[in-house]
């Protein structure tokens, strides 16, 4: 009897190895994993689980009159109707439906309106499909991640041991990326990038450019990085719906945001919600083994980035969700990331409805207010919290939650690092009221110093704390942004970032440098239990790194956690011994390490 391969062509199906299909499984499950399998391993399966007439597929695929793609959407029907009946396998067809309509000389476009417009996704993909018809044995992306296994295993010393599979284990250090800067980028030790936007109206109208996504991500690799893509709609006559709008909201008035400044690169709903659906799944499968995690949309909740209603972004993301998982079933969707602002008012309002007004105004004062600001009281407070557009974010939020279309939710936040923890709490609770827990991200943040109040070294500070803190509570990976201030005028420079404009490495960037040597690899993390202290500990390979502060200074003893000398490094570098494990603690973060007494040096 013929030997059936997993969903990987290389092993035997098998539960143990994770490459099989299960027959008891959703009919959603199914059907996106026969749809991920390689053209080879389809006619295969069609030969050995149907009665179809797999020499006239083969012969239809190569001569251009059937697409590999619906000739996995049927075998994967065929299976799906036996197990799950007629209804379920036309529902899961149609949604892996992408709409494409076959051109002249085998070119996939998609239909805008009357006219046709080429798709550069869909040749690229065009190509890689011909390119398996003529070497039917080419080493598939499955091969490649697991011979890439094998060799940081048995070489745990090279470099590339610290770029995991990105859906699962994601890279600890991300940058915000605007410009080519590589060499300064992999510098800092940085691990991934966000970067770049695939913006749907772009590539479905005439101002689409011909460039090659999958060429760029390709040229990542070789650099030895991983990368987050945002996938935003924008705008445009052709591909979306821009146009006023007003909604009520929960507390009973009315939010009618005014349209953008028509130069402001904003999102809208798409006119055609199956042509999103196209664009995204092109998109996901065209950076299959090349991109696995994808955001989508930036910071929802302001009409500045999205203008459209949250029953439209949720839609969109349901779409984004369906798409991308059909096309890849290692895919990571990522939700927008609402903005720092945003989890304030969620905050502060919860807290005033819960009676707990002292304490939302302690807070407001603190996370809204610079220190020049007169601070407001409870009547001020709640005056403007129930403002339209309080109210619209408060609701833009609360709605996006209830609807958990995502695998994993995300935060920007530029706040006072004490604070992070609290929206990190507020973002957990929030999803367990609403009955599931996933994982949570930091997918872009920083320090924003809008009135210049701090100094440098602070500014260092607080960039260390950041990641720490946000390490330690989601075990997740941080954006930070910017790497350099004020570049290609994308920021203010109250936006501290790690280079200054002149491209010098600043104190900021030299304490990330720091934190990426100290901690970059680690495996594992816990906060210690150390009375009035920030204490963490990090285990990096077969050792263990902490990193402590306190915001009054203290005498903290580490007895407990560490035996023997210890390293101190600040976050300016500075670097010293000593044999006591009772350490002076300020507000400014150290590394502390644990050393033989025949290494000192």
């Amino acid at each position: 009897m013929p030997l059936l391969e997993g969903l990987d062509g290389v092993q035997k199906m098998s539960k143990s190895l994770g490459n099989y299909v299960g027959i008891n499984k959703p009919a959603k499950d199914i059907f996106g994993k026969l749809m991920s399998i390689s053209d080879e391993l389809m006619y295969k399966y069609c030969e050995l689980l149907t009665d179809e007439d797999v020499r006239k597929i083969k012969e239809d695929v190569q001569g251009g009159k059937l697409h590999p793609k619906e000739a996995k959407v049927n075998l994967a029907k065929i299976i799906v109707r036996q197990y799950h009946g007629d209804k379920e396998a036309l529902h899961q067809a149609k949604v892996a439906d992408i709409n494409l309509e076959l051109a002249p000389g085998k070119e996939y476009r998609i239909r805008v309106g009357k006219k046709f417009h080429p798709s550069f996704i869909k040749e690229e993909i065009n190509k890689e499909n011909e390119m398996r018809l003529k070497n039917p044995l080419r080493i598939t992306a499955v091969t490649i991640i697991v011979l890439t296994f094998l060799l940081c295993y048995f070489a745990p010393h090279l470099e590339a041991k610290r770029w995991e599979k990105a859906s699962s284990s994601p890279a600890h250090f991300w940058l915000m990326f605007h410009n080519e800067r590589f060499d300064l980028l992999k510098s800092l030790g940085c691990q991934g990038i966000r970067r770049p936007e695939f913006v749907f109206a772009r590539y479905v109208s005439k101002e689409g450019k011909a460039k090659s996504i999958i060429s760029y991500y390709d040229s990542l690799e070789q650099k030895g990085l991983v990368a987050m893509v945002t996938i935003r709609t924008g705008k445009s006559k052709v591909a979306t719906r821009c146009r006023p709008y007003q909604v009520k909201t929960s507390y009973g008035n009315i939010f009618a945001p005014p349209l953008p400044n028509p130069r402001a690169d904003y999102s809208c709903p798409p006119k055609d919600m199956k042509k999103y659906h196209s664009c995204v799944y092109d998109l996901v499968s065209g950076l299959s083994g090349r991109v696995n995690l994808f955001i989508i949309e930036n910071e929802v909740n302001s009409p500045s980035f999205w203008y459209g209603t949250k029953e439209e972004y949720v839609e969109l993301r349901r779409t984004a969700y369906e798409a991308a998982h059909a096309a890849n079933p290692k895919v990571t969707i990522i939700d927008n990331g609402f903005d720092g602002f945003g989890w304030g008012v969620v905050i502060t309002r919860d807290l005033l409805e819960a009676g707990r007004e002292e304490e939302a105004v302690r807070f407001a004062n603190d996370y809204f207010t610079r220190k020049s600001d007169k601070p407001i009281n409870r009547t001020e407070l709640k005056e403007r919290m129930y403002r339209p557009q309080n109210c619209y974010i408060y609701d833009f939020i609360k709605y996006s939650f209830q609807h958990p279309d995502f695998d994993v939710t995300s935060y920007h936040f530029y706040a006072p690092s004490k604070y992070q923890k609290t929206v990190i709490d507020w973002i957990r609770n929030e999803m367990r009221k609403n009955g599931y827990d996933k994982p949570i991200w930091a997918s872009e943040g920083g320090v924003h110093d809008p009135g210049n109040r701090f100094t440098p070294a602070e500014i260092a500070d607080e960039v260390v704390k950041l990641h720490v803190v946000g390490f330690a509570e989601t075990k997740g990976p941080w954006v930070y942004l910017p790497m350099i201030e004020g570049e290609s005028g994308t920021l203010h420079i109250s936006f501290k970032g790690l280079y200054n404009s002149s491209l010098n490495l600043i104190a900021a960037g030299k304490a990330y440098k720091i934190m990426t040597e100290k901690i970059g690899d680690f495996s594992q993390v816990e906060r210690c239990s150390l009375s009035g202290v920030d204490a963490y500990k990090f285990i990096v390979g077969d050792t263990a790194v902490y990193v402590a502060w306190s915001d009054s200074p203290l005498i903290a003893d580490f007895t407990a956690e560490a035996a023997g000398p210890l390293r101190i490094t600040t976050t300016s570098g500075e670097s010293y011994n000593v044999d006591s494990r009772s350490l002076k603690l300020t507000s400014s973060p150290i590394f502390i390490e644990f050393f033989h007494k025949g290494d000192r040096n």
